[in-house]
């Protein structure tokens, strides 16, 4: 577990670190740019590209070594029964039942925050209710809680 920790807190830290050393060198413009760079490098890291395993929902809540930093690629099978805030047209994250529990998917776009809105107002709506093994009933994504 320490060397989990450890290595967490240098993708955490990375940014910073980087920035701070092209500050020490004197090149200030520069390190907004070595900030996102080092941003970008460590993206691999926190959303590993490897094919999703296949889980439950009680397997990924009681994996004491679950991770903020680093997700696992997992898949679940079951159905979205709601949104997470109910009443908000553009609430892209849900709620997933499987056999096992329930738990809140959160769905991140790379458009940001239009991505989100879109996403809900117009993609969610249609996958509420319907079970797996459709693509509306099945769940890939990082499982990395939030604490």
């Amino acid at each position: 577990m320490w060397g989990q920790f450890w290595r967490e807190l240098a993708i955490l830290t990375a940014p910073i670190a980087a920035a701070i050393f092209v500050c020490l060198f004197g090149a200030f413009p520069l390190a907004p740019a070595a900030f996102a760079a080092t941003v970008i490098a460590t993206l691999y890291l926190r959303y590993p590209a490897a094919a999703p395993e296949s889980t439950t929902v009680m397997a990924l809540m009681t994996n004491p070594a679950a991770s903020p930093v680093v997700g696992r690629p997992v898949r679940l099978e079951g159905t979205p029964i709601g949104r997470v805030n109910p009443g908000f047209f553009g609430g892209e994250d849900v709620i997933f039942q499987d056999k096992s529990g329930i738990l809140p998917v959160d769905f991140r776009s790379m458009l940001g925050f239009l991505g989100d809105i879109y996403t809900g107002w117009r993609r969610t709506p249609k996958h509420l209710g319907k079970p797996g093994p459709s693509p509306a009933g099945s769940a890939a994504a990082w499982a990395a809680p939030s604490f």
